[in-house]
């Protein structure tokens, strides 16, 4: 199970450390996997476990030649949570590319460290 909610527009994701990222605007989600327009205008894929980040920024990323313009991460708890960060340009090309992604090969891949 996750470590982190949605919880009124809010990823919340290590209540201990009180660290979050704030969104306005859920644009699109798949099992594990949750992208939206961040309060500071910037886009932001957030996704748990690492295995399943390489294989979400490896597969249809390629193809689209998406770049992100940070990047951070909340290793200190289990599944480990991925940030990107893009510019606000991007968000049908991502759109795009995440709908390619099977979700069955999302869950098998998640499964592997979870």
């Amino acid at each position: 199970m996750s470590e982190y909610n949605i919880i009124d527009k809010m990823f919340i994701l290590n209540q201990s450390k009180s660290t979050f990222v704030m969104y306005r605007t859920l644009l699109f989600e798949l099992p594990h996997i949750k992208f939206a327009l961040t309060d500071r205008e910037e886009l932001v894929l957030v996704i748990e476990d690492t295995e399943l980040n390489d294989f979400v920024i490896d597969y249809p990323w390629d193809n689209h030649q998406i770049e992100s313009s940070a990047v951070d991460w909340l290793q200190q708890i289990n599944p480990t949570i991925n940030l990107s960060y893009y510019d606000s340009s991007k968000h049908c090309v991502i759109i795009d590319a995440l709908k390619k992604l099977n979700i069955n090969e999302i869950q098998k891949i998640y499964q592997i460290n979870n």
